[in-house]
């Protein structure tokens, strides 16, 4: 399930995060930065052994929720594109379970979405 706008995708999947493609999609001939962010899962918490995590959302909620914080990051910064996606269901120790990606003409702004955005 996806949300889309000219220059921010968010979306939730049941796959695999594909890196390589959400990178793409932050893409802008106009920007000199993209920061990325990626939650992957670890193998231990709380000094206990974790195989997988497990990951549900109400999903037209949870995509609102992405979108809200697209349009609060660009309050606060000049960015071209923002991408957001969640995984849900199982997500096994080493895979990726979220990504954001941050584009725009500078780094530092970028950069700060991305914590922002990830915070």
């Amino acid at each position: 399930m996806e949300l889309n706008s000219s220059d921010d995708h968010v979306s939730l999947t049941k796959d695999e995060i594909d890196i390589a493609a959400l990178t793409k999609l932050c893409g802008d001939d106009t920007a000199g930065a993209i920061s990325s962010f990626l939650g992957v899962t670890r193998n231990t918490f709380n000094d206990k052994i974790v195989l997988h995590l497990e990951y549900e959302a109400y999903e037209s909620m949870a995509l609102d929720a992405l979108q809200d914080l697209c349009h609060k990051a660009r309050s606060q910064w000049d960015l071209k594109k923002v991408v957001i996606q969640h995984k849900l269901g199982a997500c096994p120790v080493g895979h990726t379970s979220v990504f954001i990606g941050v584009s725009s003409a500078h780094r530092n702004e970028a950069i700060k979405a991305c914590e922002f955005i990830i915070n």
